[in-house]
């Protein structure tokens, strides 16, 4: 059987249209958008997809202008021709 490999972290995320710039209390990661698969949105969370199948996951509620952010992102999208897909009834099983 497979392992999963789970991290969770608290982290503070900068986006723009270059990067992901990701720094926590041990680490910096620059992830370019380039490698970006695709974007979900949920009620709750955004969901970035990457092509290594690994996902940066950014939770509303700890967002601080939960617009701002969207608008950056459908804009990573549209330029970079990915998928930004909503889903406001998704729900965690």
């Amino acid at each position: 059987m497979k392992a999963t490999r789970i991290v969770l972290k608290v982290s503070n995320i900068t986006i723009n249209s270059q990067q992901i710039h990701e720094i926590d209390e041990n680490s910096e990661t620059k992830i370019s958008t380039l490698e970006i698969d695709k974007i979900y949105e949920t009620a709750e969370y955004f969901f970035i997809k990457l092509k290594s199948n690994q996902s940066v996951i950014i939770p509303k509620l700890k967002t601080a202008n939960v617009d701002l952010l969207k608008t950056e992102l459908e804009s990573i999208a549209d330029e970079r021709h990915i998928l930004f897909i909503e889903m406001k009834n998704w729900k965690w099983k």
